[in-house]
């Protein structure tokens, strides 16, 4: 069954707005998120 709670149902709304609102709107990962913040922003994690 998979999980009903409110911050999942937010998470899945706030990324379908992202991926249908933003031309070009891709779905990324953890480990792709981590990356961009590393080239973009010199973060390292």
């Amino acid at each position: 069954m998979p999980d009903t709670s409110s911050a999942v149902k937010s998470a899945f709304q706030s990324d379908v707005i992202m991926m249908t609102q933003n031309p070009g709107g891709k779905e990324r990962n953890q480990q792709e998120f981590l990356a961009m913040a590393t080239v973009l922003l010199g973060f390292a994690v």
